[in-house]
């Protein structure tokens, strides 16, 4: 399993931009939310920020505010709100031991009891 850390900086996140979402779920229940778009984009090229004996930490991702359908077609610059971080394992995994093929688990002499 591989997964992403990631860090915002919230000084920079425009409050304008948060939306108030408000549903009922089937019990009757009401949901109120408030959601504020972001956009996580991979980087061209990662840069490693620390590194030990057996793992290596690089900076894979950009963080910026999700942009309209307007902004995007204006070509508007995304504005940064922080990084997406992936640890890298530097020791190769071992491959699992072959498993016993059908013929082998056919033969009875092979059964232990």
């Amino acid at each position: 399993m591989s997964k992403i850390l990631g860090k915002l900086d919230l000084t920079k996140i425009d409050k304008s931009r948060i939306e108030n979402y408000e549903y009922t779920t089937k019990e009757g229940v009401v949901v109120k939310q408030k959601l504020y778009a972001i956009e996580i984009v991979e980087l061209t090229s990662t840069k490693m920020l620390k590194e030990g004996d057996t793992w290596v930490l690089r900076k894979t991702h950009a963080i910026v505010e999700g942009q309209t359908k307007d902004e995007r077609a204006e070509k508007k610059e995304a504005v940064f709100l922080g990084d997406g971080l992936q640890f890298e394992n530097k020791v190769p995994e071992q491959a699992p031991q072959d498993a016993p093929t059908d013929a082998e688990l056919a033969d009875p002499s092979q059964i232990p009891f």
